[in-house]
């Protein structure tokens, strides 16, 4: 799962529904711990991947709405970033949200260990747009079990791969400073950090 290139850099709120990134991460983490802990459904995995980097020549690298590009389109090159990429607004607020509700496990030390995260959720939490509260408002709630205990802490691997696509050199094309051409190496190298996480993951199924 990933989120974020929808959202308003400056007020952290989504261009189509209005809702704040860090309560659409909460859901979206309320989701995936609700889907791993799934008792009728065994060995589960949910992966967060971490978002990849834009590169529009503005102070954060972040794009800031076509209208404030009509005068200069020269304004739309893709540039170095000014800023990390860990400090772009996205991931800033996946990070204040996964530090609140998650944490790993002390007593597993290994290179691996920092990219397994344990989440503890209300699944029928209603500060937010959880699954729970749409079927609610849609009257869909039947299915639910209220006696169940709706606190629930799963495991969510962090698929962290930003690094590898910081480079501004590597987009589409000079008006397109979100999305990537397909660069073989960058993405084998990118799916094999994938396939390290996976791996141990399997091997305690």
């Amino acid at each position: 799962m990933n989120l974020s290139l929808h959202y308003d850099s400056d007020s952290g709120r989504g261009n189509r529904f209005g809702n704040p990134l860090t309560d659409d991460t909460r859901a979206a983490i309320t989701a995936l711990v609700n889907f791993t802990t799934a008792t009728s459904k065994k060995n589960r995995i949910a992966i967060w991947r971490s978002t990849l980097p834009q590169h529009f020549d503005t102070k954060n690298g972040h794009f800031e709405m076509w209208m404030k590009y009509t005068k200069n389109t020269k304004d739309l090159t893709c540039v170095p970033l000014k800023i990390s990429f860990r400090d772009q607004s996205y991931n800033i607020a996946h990070k204040i949200v996964f530090e609140d509700i998650c944490r790993q496990d002390d007593n597993v030390k290994s290179s691996c260990s920092a990219y397994e995260n344990y989440c503890t959720v209300n699944i029928r939490e209603k500060k937010y747009q959880t699954t729970y509260l749409f079927r609610q408002s849609n009257n869909l709630t039947t299915w639910v079990d209220e006696r169940e205990n709706p606190v629930k802490t799963g495991k969510i691997l962090r698929w962290d791969i930003a690094d590898l696509f910081d480079n501004h050199l590597w987009h589409s094309e000079s008006l397109d400073c979100t999305h990537y051409c397909y660069i073989p190496q960058v993405f084998d190298a990118a799916f094999e950090r994938l396939d390290l996480l996976l791996r141990i993951k399997l091997k305690n199924i």
